[in-house]
């Protein structure tokens, strides 16, 4: 059985993805859980694959996890989303005279609008999503809280307030990466890929070159991303998402080539 490296334990929304992809892969995977997605890239060699969060529809990319991705030369091979939606839970129905949160930074901005009507409330960051509930339900406190994924059964004795995320339409996309360049495309289909781009030259209208050559092959791009090199001021890869059709790929290679020769271009993932 394959070993996928997951964040948090059982009932996190990796772990939910991860169960979404054997099915969509048509394998049956051994989840291996991480505190971090740090960790699950420092044991990669230990794995066969990682699922990865990489997008929310309210809190964008998770840019730290671009960054691995492209550290550890990680292939994705397939993408799926999760509808995404959290609960708070206390042990009190008097939420005002609540002093302290357990939450995931991530859930945080998530759920920014319903966290800023407390006052003076501390916030306690967990590693993960089940991590904020057990954190809470360790804490001996009766005005400590949690904010939780919605699925998570709580005790009868637990307050809780629902519908709390920032958007009703809260979204999160997922990877699946593999070590290995996989191939698990199917014929006729649109091909989805994550390309970075480093360009050898810093200079004047490199990005619409760079645009421009994907646009002359009508190519689409549904998203473009920024991060620094970390190895000099000013310096940055673009990883940069598109499609073509499959009859297409032809089109594809050419472009590549020809961003080749002013740019170091690495495929990190055909979906």
């Amino acid at each position: 059985m394959k070993k996928v490296g997951v964040l948090g334990s059982v009932g996190t929304f990796t772990h939910v993805a991860l169960e979404k992809f054997e099915k969509e892969l048509n394998l049956k995977f051994e989840p291996v859980f991480f505190s971090s997605v740090d960790l699950c890239f420092q044991n990669f060699s230990k794995l066969d694959y990682i699922v990865l969060p990489i997008e929310n529809s309210i809190d964008g990319f998770i840019q730290r996890n671009l960054d691995l991705l492209l550290d550890y030369q990680a292939f994705v091979i397939k993408s799926t989303s999760l509808k995404v939606d959290f609960k708070f839970v206390s042990n009190t129905k008097d939420i005002s005279s609540i002093n302290k949160l357990y939450v995931f930074y991530k859930t945080l901005n998530q759920c920014s609008k319903f966290v800023n009507s407390f006052k003076d409330l501390q916030i306690e960051y967990s590693d993960h999503n089940i991590d904020s509930f057990e954190r809470f339900r360790n804490d001996n406190s009766f005005l400590s809280s949690a904010i939780i994924p919605k699925h998570i059964n709580t005790s009868r004795d637990q307050f809780i307030v629902e519908d709390i995320v920032d958007e009703i339409k809260n979204e999160t996309r997922f990877f699946i990466v593999s070590k290995d360049k996989e191939n698990h495309l199917i014929d006729n289909s649109i091909i989805k890929v994550l390309l970075v781009i480093t360009p050898d030259i810093d200079s004047p209208g490199i990005l619409v070159d760079i645009l421009n050559i994907f646009k002359e092959k009508k190519i689409n791009l549904s998203s473009l991303m920024s991060r620094p090199t970390r190895k000099e001021l000013g310096k940055y890869h673009f990883f940069i998402e598109l499609s073509y059709e499959y009859n297409k790929s032809s089109d594809f290679e050419d472009a590549i080539n020809r961003l080749k020769g002013s740019n170091n271009c690495q495929v990190l993932g055909l979906f």
